[in-house]
């Protein structure tokens, strides 16, 4: 029981942090930064390093707080990032058998094309008559969040393997031939 408490609070306080960073800082930025989205990397490295409860306690207090910040209906991020979180979760569980490099980086591509096309269709649906889906600006949006969640993910793969010692090379041990 404290040890959820204590996550759910430490989940509460990064994910404040990173919805303040957002949208403080990262907006601010030129047209290549402003697509780097720390919230949704953080997600897909709890899914994929911890589980998918863990990830949706963040879910619930990172959507929250980008909810009130953005201008967005309320509801939105949290619908979203929940269903990207679900979709990816099955897809890990189900089709990606092992914990490679690799596998992080389908998870990590996917959920990122997943939250925005659903980001999209939503605001399309309730917010505006235009199909943001055709414009280059959407596309282009989406290749520099690839590029900063492959590149986080290079980056932060192996430190995070060492430090949670959880995923083994069990089909890389060395056997002796004698």
């Amino acid at each position: 029981m404290f040890k959820a408490l204590t996550q759910f609070l430490l989940f509460s306080l990064v994910s404040i942090l990173l919805a303040v960073f957002q949208f403080s800082f990262i907006s601010a930025l030129p047209a290549w930064g402003q697509n780097l989205y720390p919230g949704v990397i953080v997600i897909v490295f709890i899914i994929f390093f911890i589980d998918l409860l863990p990830a949706l306690y963040f879910i619930l207090a990172f959507g929250f707080f980008l909810d009130i910040l953005s201008f967005q209906f309320f509801g939105v991020y949290t619908l979203t990032l929940t269903a990207a979180a679900l979709v990816v979760y099955f897809i890990l569980k189900n089709f990606l058998t092992n914990r490679s490099l690799y596998s992080f980086l389908a998870v990590m591509f996917i959920f990122i094309f997943i939250y925005n096309f659903l980001l999209a269709i939503i605001s399309f649906i309730f917010l505006s008559g235009s199909f943001i889906l055709g414009d280059i600006s959407f596309w282009s949006s989406l290749g520099w969040q690839f590029f900063w969640g492959g590149l986080s993910a290079i980056i932060f793969f192996s430190p995070l393997i060492f430090w949670f010692k959880k995923f083994k090379p069990f089909f890389l041990e060395k056997k002796r031939l004698v």
